[in-house]
């Protein structure tokens, strides 16, 4: 939580430090593990494939899991089209 010092300013001190309970280290600097290792060209869009396949199975009414199936095929042909 900041303390405000100014009317168009806060100041916010850091008072706890995260750690990692299995690696027992912190990320600032080093980043955290991605759960899918691609290339940095091509991340965004697997990050949207990834979510939208674990969004799917929740989707009820046909014409959003149409789209979202979709969606998904244009991502997949996208992709394979970089990897190329």
């Amino acid at each position: 939580m900041g303390q405000r010092i100014h009317d168009h300013f806060m100041i916010g001190v850091p008072f706890a430090r995260a750690i990692n309970p299995i690696s027992k280290t912190n990320w600032e600097g080093t980043g955290v593990e991605p759960d899918i290792k691609v290339a940095k060209e091509i991340a965004l869009e697997m990050a949207c494939k990834a979510a939208l396949e674990k969004l799917l199975p929740e989707i009820k009414e046909p014409r959003r899991r149409e789209a979202v199936e979709k969606e998904i095929d244009r991502l997949t042909k996208e992709l394979t089209s970089k990897k190329n």
